[in-house]
């Protein structure tokens, strides 16, 4: 097949990658009106089978964000872009913060101070606004170039950084922040915005990424689109809900949870699949280069 004839062929894949991730998105939305329609919030799941289950889905996603941010990091400098590096880092980031929430809620042991649901939503909340600021800035600049190792490093060192003033603010100051739940009424007006903050730049991401990926033949970008998309319905679960150990919570770990899994299939592509068949788009030209050497 020469290149000519495979442009047909790429083209009708990007279309249906895309048509395939829009249905995905499609189905999602639907189970999220179904399911917000129901009494979710008042459908209780003991404590004390809750706070496992809360724990895996939290670590499982907290492996595949180091996941990602190890695929891109162990990538070559040359071959990774800016933008990649934006997304890594932020879940990386964001899975530390994730790990601080699961190990202050409500019913884990003492971390550092008395596990509590405020504690919990304070790191909850911190987690999803780097995660969320990562993938909108990687939409809006989806071609930074490459970086070099020294920048690399620094911005990891800010990302370090960051994180232990967000955990020290939260560990010796959570009194001083604003309240977030208040036990028997549910989660306050101020924690609501906040969320509905995140919903508004998860949604914001994945139009763009809908936007770059129908202009463009790069399977990273239709997989992006789905993740931020089911990333953004998976906080609306946390908008409202009396309880902490209720069925919304089940559902929006489960949405994010998916979500990671799309960023890593997307950073899979990108930094493990692409370069081999750019690899193999390179022996194929040498062969085509030598095949009238060979006759003559």
């Amino acid at each position: 097949m020469t290149p000519n004839e495979s442009i047909p062929a790429i083209t009708a894949f990007k279309g249906s990658l895309l048509r395939k991730q829009l249905l995905l998105v499609i189905i999602f939305a639907v189970l999220t009106l179904a399911s917000l329609a129901l009494p979710m919030s008042e459908l209780s799941i003991p404590m004390q089978h809750f706070l496992p289950l809360h724990t895996v889905l939290e670590f499982v996603t907290i492996a595949v964000a180091i996941l990602v941010f190890s695929t891109v990091w162990h990538t070559p400098t040359k071959l990774t872009s800016g933008t990649l590096i934006v997304i890594g880092m932020s879940l990386f980031g964001a899975a530390w913060l994730d790990a601080f929430h699961a190990l202050s809620y409500k019913g884990m042991p003492d971390f550092i101070t008395p596990s509590s649901v405020e504690k919990a939503i304070d790191f909850w909340l911190a987690a999803r606004y780097v995660a969320a600021a990562g993938l909108l800035l990687a939409s809006v600049r989806p071609t930074l170039p490459p970086v070099s190792v020294l920048v690399r490093y620094g911005a990891l060192g800010i990302f370090t950084l960051v994180n232990l003033v967000v955990a020290w603010l939260i560990v010796a100051h959570e009194a001083d922040l604003p309240h977030t739940f208040i036990e028997g009424v549910g989660v306050t007006p101020f924690k609501t915005q906040l969320e509905w903050v995140i919903f508004g730049m998860m949604a914001l991401a994945a139009w763009r990424y809908y936007r770059l990926a129908r202009a463009s033949d790069d399977d990273f970008l239709p997989l992006m689109f789905s993740a931020a998309a089911v990333g953004a319905m998976g906080e609306t679960y946390f908008t409202q809900y009396h309880m902490v150990s209720d069925f919304q919570h089940v559902m929006g770990h489960s949405f994010k949870l998916v979500s990671y899994l799309l960023i890593y299939q997307a950073m899979f592509i990108v930094s493990v699949r692409l370069p081999f068949k750019q690899l193999e788009q390179r022996k194929q030209a040498l062969l085509q280069a030598n095949n009238p050497i060979s006759g003559s």
